[in-house]
């Protein structure tokens, strides 16, 4: 009887080590993977862009207007642009960049 009661104690011990390891692995990974995020989001290089006459031509854009590239497609098609009033429109930076619809959440990357 002593010797079930030791087994079981050890075992319930075991157990709690066991469970607490786990927590904090868990919760070790899930900060990195956090980390990782905001890494890739704010460290993301942008090359800032504009559209040539020639592919305002191709697109039916008037060549008098000031075009931003914002994102390419894999073939190098325009994905989606801003019209450039002033240099204070010029996006630096993809985080200034909000939804495109919304219905699309996700930020322009």
């Amino acid at each position: 009887m002593k010797n079930k009661k030791i087994i079981i104690i050890s075992a319930l011990i075991l157990l709690a080590i066991i469970v607490f390891l786990l927590i904090i692995f868990l919760n070790k990974e899930m900060k990195s993977k956090t980390v990782d995020r905001e890494k890739t989001t704010s460290s993301t290089p942008f090359k800032v862009e504009f559209l040539s006459n020639q592919e305002k031509t191709q697109l039916g854009i008037p060549t008098d207007l000031k075009i931003q590239s914002l994102k390419r497609g894999p073939k190098n098609e325009l994905v989606a642009y801003k019209i450039i009033k002033n240099d204070a429109d010029i996006i630096t930076d993809l985080s200034q960049i909000g939804p495109i619809s919304p219905r699309e959440q996700k930020k322009l990357q």
